[in-house]
């Protein structure tokens, strides 16, 4: 009884770990990146999109003097981008300058 039970326990671990496939490569040439640009990135948020994607949001400082934006990116579940590469510019704030 408990051989029949552990082979039974066996097979069936062993046909999930079969067909059990990571959310993203693990092919550093197939890497994708939420963002790469230059400058400042900080501040991330993700959630999940209820397909198996994530939508990502963070505070971006890639135009230096330009101002702080806000972007954002979509990866499918295949973690391939879905917006613009880089992200979205969803908010572009003005330069704060002191004195004026």
């Amino acid at each position: 009884m408990k051989t029949n039970l552990l082979t039974s326990a066996l097979l069936i671990f062993s046909f999930i770990s079969i067909h059990a496939n990571a959310q993203f490569s693990d092919d550093s040439a197939k890497t994708f990146f939420v963002c790469n640009a230059a400058g400042t990135q900080e501040t991330v948020s993700a959630f999940g999109d209820a397909s198996g994607g994530t939508y990502s949001f963070w505070i971006d400082k890639r135009n230096g003097n330009a101002g702080t934006a806000i972007y954002g990116q979509h990866l499918d579940s295949l973690g391939v981008p879905q917006w613009t590469v880089n992200g979205k510019s969803l908010y572009q704030g003005t330069v704060w300058k002191s004195g004026i």
